[in-house]
């Protein structure tokens, strides 16, 4: 695989459309081929965990009444 990347799946299963998007981004992010542009161990955490929570908030049900 030297200098080749594997190819992002267009979808994740049930995950969501902005997580599924976002976790292309990350992906993408590891993979730069010149490691002074990938993003950092803590900049991956931060940018999952943002995924997570977009999820969760997506799947929060909707208690308005009206």
């Amino acid at each position: 695989m030297k200098g080749k990347t594997p190819e992002v799946p267009p979808a994740f299963g049930s995950m969501e459309e902005i997580q599924a998007d976002m976790l292309q981004r990350v992906m993408a992010e590891c993979w730069k081929s010149d490691l002074a542009e990938r993003s950092s161990a803590n900049d991956i955490q931060l940018q999952l965990s943002q995924a997570e929570t977009q999820g969760s908030e997506d799947q929060v049900p909707d208690t308005h009444v009206g």
